[in-house]
């Protein structure tokens, strides 16, 4: 995508591109966070992102962030696409025993 958008492309742009390249699934990786858990008093439990919707037809994107040692994963898509999350998750977790 960054080869295909300028810099200061716009979000039309943008979603022109993701329906041309007509994928089953965009996932958007914002890999591990360098931010403190911790400021202060005021303490991040969790941060979920990123959550893309490029309006085009059956379009389900995930966004990844990995934050204070945990992944977390979050789905974008049309209503009527039911959520793959669940099957996922167990697969992930399989992966990991």
């Amino acid at each position: 995508m960054e080869a295909c958008v300028p810099k200061r492309g716009d979000s039309q742009l943008a979603c022109g591109y993701f329906g041309a390249f007509q994928y089953d699934a965009v996932l958007s990786n914002l890999g591990a966070l360098p931010i403190p858990a911790q400021v202060g008093a005021l303490r991040l439990k969790a941060v979920w992102g990123t959550a893309v919707q490029g309006r085009f037809v059956h379009e389900r994107v995930f966004g990844a962030a990995s934050f204070d040692g945990r992944l977390r994963i979050v789905q974008t898509s049309p209503k009527v696409m039911l959520s793959i999350l669940e099957p996922l998750r167990e697969k992930l977790a399989q992966a990991c025993e």
